[in-house]
Formats: C-alpha cells, sequence, structure tokens
C-alpha cells in the first residue's frame, strides 16, 4: 500500500464516517505548514493526520523542527493549532509505530481491504488549547480544499489521455 492508497482511505474515513466537511492534502492555514491531510470536524476544530508507509520515513518525522519546538501544541498568531494529530499508517506499520508513538499522537492503521479500513489504533488525545477556527480561516481552508480538487481533476484528466493514447498504439 502506498502513501496515495492511504491518502484517500484516511480522506474518506474523516469526511464520511467522521463527517469532516472540509479535507485538504498538503495545505494548511499557516505557511511553515504542508500537512498530508488536514480536517475540520463538525465543530470548526482541526484534525492534522500525518501519513507514513516506512518505518524510516516515521523515524525521520521525529528529528523535525515542528517536534523541537512542539509546534504543533503551541499558539501562532493567536491560534493553538490542532484539536488532534494522527500518524496514518498501512496495518502492519502501524504495529511496529505504535510502542515508538509520541505522546499527545494518535495512530490510525489502514487495510486495504474490509469496510472499514481505518481504524484508530490509537485515539488522538484531544489538546484542550485549540481554539475553534475563525469564519476566515475556514474560508482560507475551502480555498485550499478547491485547489487540492483543481489538482485531482488535473491528474485524471493526464491519466485519461494517456490511457487513449495507450490504446491508440498498436
Amino acid at each position: 500500500m502506498d502513501s496515495s492508497d492511504v491518502r484517500l482511505r484516511v480522506f474518506k474515513y474523516l469526511r464520511y464516517k467522521r463527517q469532516c466537511g472540509i479535507v485538504v492534502f498538503e495545505r494548511g492555514l499557516w505557511s511553515s505548514d504542508k500537512p498530508d491531510i488536514l480536517a475540520v470536524t463538525k465543530s470548526d476544530y482541526l484534525i492534522e493526520v500525518e501519513i507514513k508507509v516506512t518505518l524510516a520515513d516515521y523515524r525521520a518525522d521525529q528529528s523535525k523542527y515542528k517536534w523541537r519546538i512542539q509546534e504543533r501544541c503551541l499558539p501562532v498568531g493567536g491560534q493553538t493549532r490542532n484539536r488532534r494529530f494522527y500518524y496514518a499508517a498501512p496495518t502492519e506499520l502501524a504495529e511496529k509505530i505504535m510502542p515508538e508513538l509520541r505522546p499527545g499522537c494518535g495512530l490510525m492503521a489502514v487495510s486495504d481491504s474490509g469496510y472499514d479500513p481505518v481504524w484508530c489504533r490509537v485515539p488522538a488525545p484531544i489538546n484542550k488549547g485549540a481554539q475553534k477556527l475563525t469564519p476566515a480561516q475556514i474560508a482560507e481552508l475551502v480555498r485550499h480544499q478547491t485547489g487540492t480538487l483543481a489538482s485531482a481533476l488535473t491528474e485524471i484528466e493526464s491519466l485519461k489521455k494517456r490511457l487513449a493514447e495507450a490504446k491508440a498504439q498498436p
């Protein structure tokens, strides 16, 4: 299972199971932020999900600057960031990550089969310092969501073109 597979399953889980009305890929509210997935709950709080498909990638993430300053919980521009933070990984990898999981993080295990392919192996604790998003921040995320959609539609068109060209080849 690659990162695109994990991302799609987590997107569906957040959008349809958790009922998050806004889900964006690799876009954030702050210039230094490019989370893999950022979702807005029905109560207007942020959920961030970082996708990992190898143990080496997970371990490399632990040395990033964001963790040295505990960026995920610090106020930025008057706004405390995420209400919840999760790592999402294929089921086998999630089991290997569990013993190394940072305090304050949740862990989603993602399967490539079954009716419910995403389950919270470790529920993320609630960051009680998180504040609801402002209407301006929600509008910014909606703008980002349309960017995510435009990127996806461009990729679909590119794939259709390549498929048509492949079919035209003798």
